[in-house]
């Protein structure tokens, strides 16, 4: 009885594990917006993804590409538009290529950098009942009045191992510019603890840099009413 009870608490704890990693979670640290852009909103991006070798960029832009759709938001994946693997002589060369894009800004996200925390939890007693059959053949053929005798609860005392926890929090800045201004529009940084994977950390951050967008009226949406380009 006492080693089912540990798979049990095993298979408990496993769930939550994976389950709590599912999810990845995302917080909007800082926010930045250009006061003196007063154009239309945005209704079309670029998106290019520069996060080093650590993350799958075309799978990042798939699900930043994924968390704006959910908006009506039409995002392409930049990285080809762009042609980022041409060495631009200077910036001019690079802004007359972002104004051929067919699309309003171009958004550029970056990984500023990647923190790692160690949480050690320490051993934790396990107390609890566990039942006992007291009555042996004899007494389950042949059942006695005093319940007891058969059945009762015992008790065991055991111990949790402890075991240390690190956790990966990824710092990413994303960074707007408009296409035919090369104005910059917007900034913002986020932290996101314990991706799942490439895709799911874009969706995760695409969803709160949208929804922030919107709540600034950069992009169709939000309360701020703009003339829709």
């Amino acid at each position: 009885m006492r080693k089912i009870h540990r798979i049990g608490l095993i298979a408990f704890s496993l769930v939550l594990l994976f389950g709590l990693n599912s999810c990845s979670n995302t917080s909007l640290i800082s926010s930045w917006e250009n006061s003196k852009f007063k154009g239309t909103q945005i209704n079309s991006f670029a998106v290019v993804s520069m996060l080093g070798k650590r993350l799958d960029n075309t799978a990042f832009s798939q699900g930043v590409i994924e968390a704006f759709g959910k908006e009506d938001i039409k995002v392409e994946d930049g990285s080809t538009m762009l042609d980022l693997k041409k060495k631009y002589k200077n910036n001019e060369e690079f802004e007359e290529a972002m104004k051929k894009l067919d699309v309003g800004a171009v958004m550029f996200f970056r990984l500023l950098g990647l923190q790692k925390n160690k949480t050690y939890t320490p051993p934790s007693p396990d107390f609890g009942p566990y039942g006992y059959w007291g009555g042996g053949p004899y007494g389950y053929y042949f059942p006695q009045p005093y319940a007891y005798y058969y059945w009762y609860p015992s008790w065991r005392l055991s111990q949790s191992p402890g075991y240390w926890t690190e956790t990966k929090t990824y710092q990413i800045e994303v960074a707007i510019y408009t296409c035919q201004e090369d104005r910059l529009v917007y900034t913002a940084r986020t932290d996101t603890i314990e991706p799942t994977g490439s895709v799911q950390l874009g969706q995760s951050i695409g969803k709160k840099v949208v929804k922030d967008l919107m709540k600034l009226g950069i992009v169709p949406g939000g309360k701020k009413k703009k003339k829709k380009k």
